[in-house]
């Protein structure tokens, strides 16, 4: 944001504020900020639920247990009375007969929920895992989603695109080489070239700036890039009912003031200079597609020029056939 470039200073402002749509955790729009939501609502409010049934399942089966030694204790004070032949009329054993039952009782009651509990887990812990898997596996999409189409925002509306390999040294060498090569092209009064680097610098600051009346070398001195756009306040003016793309703008145009920016909003502001604005900014073409036009055409022309001395050259070379038939007739006589 401190060079002297306009195209270059709104682009990286535009892909701040994309940055701060994925990753500002304190802004509730952001795309991590709703990462961080449905994964909680989604994905470990489910597991929190299961990890506290399963801490009921270890209480239920640790009553369980108990209920079991219950069981096991009425079984054998019924069992001795069996063995001592007590009458059924008797109060110990019917007392014991009564125990048995109740502890009985007792333990089915637990032991049947603990079995359907068990059961269902064994017959669902698949599914549940797929659940989880898939539940994760939409909202990592849905998260990559919302910051592809955060960054792909920011772009111009027309561009083409060239590879990142082919902006390498190595590729931009042959882009040195036409120029060298139109240097020495300009030596022999082909073609007229500014071979000084200082002065085709200040050439070239002069283009950028032909439509920027009173602004020289130093346009960017006292010049402040746009701040991006603060996503506390954009939320904030989100929350009022604005829709994002006014909102965005209002706190573009009154550098991040919400108070502002909302009453500029309140009064309905004409967005038709804004729209002007933005797809004028939208459109660009790469500065590289002339150069690349340029350099083929160059090798074209190299090409052809080397086909042309080769056909030369093979127009100028006698045949030597028709040279050693020539000498024989001569020595015949």
């Amino acid at each position: 944001t401190h060079v002297d470039d306009p195209l270059i200073k709104s682009d990286c402002c535009k892909m701040k504020e994309a940055t701060n749509q994925i990753t500002r955790a304190d802004a509730p729009h952001s795309a991590i900020a709703k990462l961080r939501r449905d994964m909680d609502f989604n994905i470990m409010n489910p597991m929190r639920n299961h990890i506290t049934n399963n801490r009921n399942l270890k209480m239920h089966l640790e009553k369980r247990r108990r209920r079991l030694l219950e069981l096991n204790a009425a079984k054998r004070s019924y069992e001795d009375c069996v063995k001592r032949n007590y009458a059924r009329t008797d109060r110990r054993f019917l007392q014991a007969q009564s125990s048995l039952e109740s502890a009985k009782m007792q333990f089915h009651e637990v032991d049947k929920h603990i079995f359907e509990w068990l059961y269902i887990l064994e017959e669902y812990k698949g599914d549940i895992l797929d659940s989880a898997l898939q539940t994760l596996k939409y909202l990592q999409y849905e998260f990559f989603a919302t910051a592809a189409h955060a960054v792909s925002g920011v772009l111009p509306a027309r561009m083409e695109f060239r590879p990142m390999v082919e902006m390498t040294p190595e590729h931009l060498e042959a882009q040195v080489e036409m120029e060298l090569q139109e240097g020495e092209d300009g030596e022999d009064g082909e073609l007229e070239v500014v071979t000084d680097f200082s002065a085709r610098l200040i050439d070239k600051l002069a283009k950028d700036n032909k439509s920027k009346p009173g602004e020289g070398v130093d346009s960017c001195a006292n010049v402040e890039p746009p701040a991006p756009v603060d996503p506390l306040s954009l939320s904030s003016l989100l929350s009022q009912g604005f829709e994002e793309g006014p909102a965005r703008k209002a706190l573009r145009k009154h550098g991040n003031d919400t108070q502002a920016a909302l009453d500029w909003l309140i009064n309905g502001a004409s967005d038709e200079a804004e729209k002007r604005k933005q797809v004028a900014e939208g459109v660009r073409m790469p500065t590289t597609v002339k150069r690349v036009q340029k350099l083929k055409a160059m090798r074209r022309a190299q090409q052809d020029k080397l086909k042309e001395k080769q056909k030369e050259a093979e127009g100028r070379s006698p045949n030597p056939a028709s040279s050693s038939t020539g000498s024989r007739a001569s020595k015949s006589p």
